[in-house]
């Protein structure tokens, strides 16, 4: 979405000097960094002191819950563990996310459940319904410890 932005910003004639990004940018990329932001692989080849293999540099609060794999029903493969009463955000096209509340969860079969584990195929209704979900498109929730 940024560079979707800065493009309509250069197409419109604005001076790529002179953007500025909208706040709700700087939001959106705290939620979904892991290593800090820098211009590491601009300048240079990263050295094996630039890289972690094995940890985040950044504890992460923000996690991927699902991807929508349907949009009506909204049926969403679980990434993280997703129960009823569970407040979500739906990241689609616009530059704010939607956030939503679980308000029920059900198996391909139909059955109804609390809880689903990742891996898992459910079907999802939210409150306030969602409208306009595409395919592909991530959820996401806050948890308190990564």
């Amino acid at each position: 979405l940024a560079l979707d932005w800065i493009e309509a910003q250069l197409f419109s004639g604005n001076d790529l000097d002179g953007l500025v990004l909208p706040e709700s940018f700087r939001k959106e990329s705290n939620k979904i960094g892991t290593r800090g932001h820098s211009e590491n692989f601009f300048a240079t080849s990263p050295s094996s002191e630039d890289m972690l293999y094995d940890r985040m540099r950044f504890d992460q609060k923000e996690v991927p819950v699902g991807l929508v794999r349907t949009a009506d029903p909204l049926l969403i493969e679980t990434r993280h563990v997703l129960s009823v009463g569970d407040r979500i955000e739906y990241l689609g096209r616009d530059i704010e996310p939607v956030a939503v509340v679980v308000s029920g969860l059900r198996l391909e079969d139909g059955t109804p459940i609390q809880r689903a584990n990742p891996g898992c195929l459910v079907m999802v209704t939210t409150e306030p319904p969602l409208h306009c979900v595409e395919p592909h498109a991530l959820l996401r929730k806050h948890i308190e410890s990564a």
